[in-house]
């Protein structure tokens, strides 16, 4: 590996050109329905290392984007998700 020496602002431009593409993180609305299959699928079986993951970075986002970090949010969302799915899939509990 070659390292070359540029201002940080050419170094920024490289890492965007040369980096792999990255899947496109779900929309906020589907973070939801993401979150209950992965928690569906695990409830059913042992998740393999890269659905763990994939699930735990579901979760971190939506508790982030969604729940603005707000876990008592989000455990109030789950709590009513896993009771009425039906009636909770586009209702957000009030912040407080």
């Amino acid at each position: 590996m070659i390292v070359r020496h540029f201002p940080i602002h050419v170094w920024a431009v490289l890492l965007v050109v040369t980096s792999s593409p990255v899947a496109a993180e779900p929309a906020a609305k589907t973070l939801r329905q993401e979150f209950v299959e992965c928690e569906r699928q695990a409830a059913s079986s042992v998740l393999s290392f890269g659905d763990a993951a994939r699930c735990s970075r579901i979760y971190e986002q939506l508790l982030r984007d969604e729940f603005k970090r707000d876990f008592a949010r989000f455990l109030a969302w789950w709590q009513a998700e896993r009771v009425n799915p039906a009636a909770t899939a586009t209702e957000l509990p009030p912040r407080r």
